[in-house]
């Protein structure tokens, strides 16, 4: 028992982590607009999304978000394994005053990511989505 607990929480935690990516992936392939909402199965929002050539923005989005993607992983993997060799070859005295550094914005620094969720709440409360457009037209002419 004490061994199948925490392999049925990890199962329950895999399965809350994945199923929204699940569920986007099978509504992806409706000719619905909304999600949720199953027509049938087809093709028609990927054939949409690459008719439109090359310079079709959704197409350039994407082209884009892969090239960024792709140079930011390469770049990490360099410089992790650079660093990973250094701290390596490091003395262990020195060894742990960096892996210490290291790990100092994640002991530190959780916190900054509900504060800032807090700051987009409060402004999605105070600036309603439907009124953006006017609040910003308002705005400009008071400037």
């Amino acid at each position: 028992m004490n061994k199948l607990l925490p392999k049925i929480y990890i199962a329950l935690l895999l399965v809350m982590l994945y199923s929204p990516i699940l569920i986007i992936i099978v509504f992806s392939f409706t000719e619905a607009k909304v999600l949720g909402n199953w027509t049938g199965f087809s093709f028609k929002l990927y054939t949409s999304l690459f008719q439109g050539g090359i310079h079709h923005s959704l197409t350039s989005a994407l082209w884009n978000t892969l090239i960024i993607g792709l140079i930011a992983a390469f770049a990490s993997v360099i410089l992790g394994t650079v660093a990973a060799i250094g701290i390596y070859n490091l003395k262990p005295r020195s060894r742990s005053a960096v892996q210490f550094v290291n790990n100092i914005p994640i002991c530190l620094f959780p916190s900054t990511k509900y504060w800032f969720s807090w700051f987009i709440n409060i402004l999605a409360i105070r600036y309603p989505r439907s009124s953006n457009l006017e609040y910003l037209k308002e705005s400009k002419r008071k400037l």
